[in-house]
């Protein structure tokens, strides 16, 4: 749970699979708009290029007012030098399979069902 990646690989495959983010100005950049879409939160440990975890793994039919106020960045923030947010631009009824096949992939500490929320192996 809350497992290390390397932040190079983990770009690579997410932008091979079509995510976006706000948070850097390259081909990858995009701003979160008011349309459907699963987004992650990825707290870097020390420094851009080094180990990152991702911390959490949501969904909204309203991704730009859902990202405005979501109440595990704050949490999230506390526990990293720095928080990057992901979206994958989502068709709604695909949005519930495509959030849970991340939480699966990646475990997010900060995705609680059943446990203690934001525990990270670091």
């Amino acid at each position: 749970m809350g497992e290390r990646a390397d932040y190079e690989k983990l770009s690579k495959r997410l932008a091979g699979d079509n995510w976006r983010t706000p948070n850097t100005y390259c081909n990858l950049f995009m701003e979160p708009k008011l349309e459907p879409a699963v987004y992650m939160f990825i707290g870097f440990l020390d420094h851009p290029e080094q180990d990152v975890v991702v911390s959490y793994v949501g969904m909204s039919e309203k991704l730009s007012q859902r990202l405005a106020s979501h109440p595990a960045l704050a949490e999230i923030s506390k526990t990293f030098n720095y928080v990057q947010t992901w979206f994958k631009p989502t068709l709604v009824e695909y949005l519930r399979e495509v959030e849970l096949s991340y939480i699966q992939e990646f475990d997010p500490p900060w995705n609680v069902q059943g446990r203690r929320r934001g525990v990270v192996s670091i």
